[in-house]
């Protein structure tokens, strides 16, 4: 959790201009580590994943029209 807030800084550092994009690009990087690992830890399969993925993206552009 600690990392996504971390992520969650950056991002916000971003948005107002005061973020640097390597610190960005670090966070990110730590967020899809601890998303990976979330993974391996509850044996999710990356097919079960990338379907929940579409399902939320479908919502997403039905939503926007």
């Amino acid at each position: 959790m600690e990392e996504f807030a971390e992520l969650q800084q950056q991002v916000s550092k971003q948005i107002r201009g005061y973020g640097d994009k390597l610190g960005l690009l670090e966070e990110i990087a730590d967020a899809y580590i601890c998303l990976s690992f979330l993974e391996s830890i509850f044996d999710l399969k990356p097919d079960d994943l990338q379907k929940a993925i579409d399902v939320k993206l479908q919502r997403e552009r039905e939503n926007v029209r």
